[in-house]
């Protein structure tokens, strides 16, 4: 699609839709139901 160069991982420079939550959703996938932050584009 020729957007690796803006988009794949977390880095300076490029684009990042980011949620957070308080705990581990590995263990707890409920603590997707409060999201704290989220942080788009």
């Amino acid at each position: 699609m020729g957007v690796e160069a803006d988009y794949d991982t977390i880095s300076e420079g490029k684009f990042a839709d980011i949620i957070a939550v308080k705990g581990n959703i590995l263990r707890h996938i409920s603590l997707l139901q409060n999201v704290d932050l989220v942080i788009k584009h």
